[in-house]
């Protein structure tokens, strides 16, 4: 109802809207505001391309060096071997016709540089992430979807399937765990869960998780924030990751060794609260669970409306402070929808009201 006047024409071509698969990124997008992903992700309308150096191109630059690093893992025992490995794959990703451009023009060439002494210093914190730990990196760049790695989430009876790529899949004896590296802003809050803007991590916990023959548990679902400020790694603050952590020792222990003795983790984003020993920051398995199905659900519900035709303008928060549209509508007349502070509890009251109907 609330795009009635444009209904009729989206009648004979709903397929521009939602296809037989969907991304996360989309169903994300279409929680910021369903106008902003239908100019986006139907229409697929792009900014004009300067030919400089932009923050994609350098997304894009930092992932292909990653996937190349975390390849030669085993390669790999100390600082210089580390170095060595990055600097073997470094040179050849600048090969690459997209990125060789970039290094003709001065002042995307410092950019270039600046990026690669900043990307040094985190596949060396990678390495000692992964030494530190059980785990191993079992993917990278891994896609799930209909014959691809892992199997695609069914919505919709299967009518509609989600796939997509994760960046990173590692795994233990016990545990699974994803990773998504991001150059960009991101939100790994409980609140951003709970509105449907960002949900790629549990999708991806869910695409790993669901039909795995060992039955190994998510110990974690992790964004890797990637500095633009080109910090040296002495001035980097906080842990490396930032996501959910399963609250169970071993799978702790298994992704931080030295965790327990330190209280603090470098890697993980947790710590411990108090003298009693308990954690923060931490979420039981029936929890990781929840939040799984919650993704799935929330993303059901954005496949169904977009199957209706749902364009409306229904900007969340500040989607219209950084929107490329916004010349194109009056969002910013709009009232935002916002979400308030969001518990576990309440995610597990939305499953439970989802399935009373």
């Amino acid at each position: 109802s609330a795009n009635a006047d444009i209904q009729e024409k989206l009648e004979t071509c709903k397929d521009i809207l939602i296809d037989k698969a969907i991304s996360p990124t989309n169903i994300e997008d279409y929680y910021k505001c369903p106008y902003m992903s239908f100019l986006k992700n139907a229409l697929r309308l792009k900014e004009r391309e300067e030919g400089g150096v932009d923050s994609l191109s350098i997304g894009n630059f930092m992932h292909n060096i990653f996937e190349g690093f975390v390849k030669k893992l085993p390669q790999i025992t100390d600082k210089e071997s580390c170095d060595k490995v990055f600097d073997s794959v470094s040179k050849a990703v600048l090969e690459k016709e997209e990125y060789k451009k970039f290094l003709e023009d001065g002042a995307s060439k410092m950019t270039i540089q600046r990026t690669l002494c900043e990307s040094k210093n985190y596949c060396y914190k990678t390495y000692n992430a992964i030494v530190n730990g059980s785990f191993k990196v079992e993917k990278s760049e891994v896609k799930f979807g209909e014959n691809q790695a892992y199997p695609p989430i069914k919505l919709l009876d299967g009518k509609i399937n989600i796939k997509g790529k994760i960046d990173r899949v590692d795994v233990s004896d016990d545990y699974l765990r994803v990773v998504d590296y991001k150059t960009g802003s991101y939100d790994a809050s409980r609140r951003s869960l709970f509105s449907g803007t960002s949900l790629q991590l549990m999708l991806y916990g869910r695409a790993v998780t669901q039909n795995d023959e060992q039955g190994r548990q998510l110990a974690g679902a992790y964004y890797l924030p990637i500095s633009d400020k080109y910090l040296d790694a002495k001035d980097s603050v906080g842990p490396m990751a930032d996501g959910f952590t399963l609250d169970e020792q071993e799978a702790i222990i298994s992704q931080d060794s030295n965790f327990y003795q330190k209280g603090e983790s470098e890697f993980l984003p947790i710590a411990i609260a108090n003298k009693k020993g308990e954690l923060k920051m931490v979420n039981s398995r029936a929890e990781l669970k929840a939040f799984m199905e919650y993704a799935v659900n929330v993303s059901q519900l954005a496949s169904e409306q977009l199957l209706d035709g749902v364009i409306v303008v229904s900007p969340y928060e500040n989607a219209c402070l950084y929107c490329q549209y916004k010349g194109m509508c009056r969002g910013d007349e709009q009232i935002p929808r916002s979400v308030s502070s969001v518990s576990a509890e309440t995610i597990l009251k939305a499953n439970k009201e989802k399935e009373n109907g």
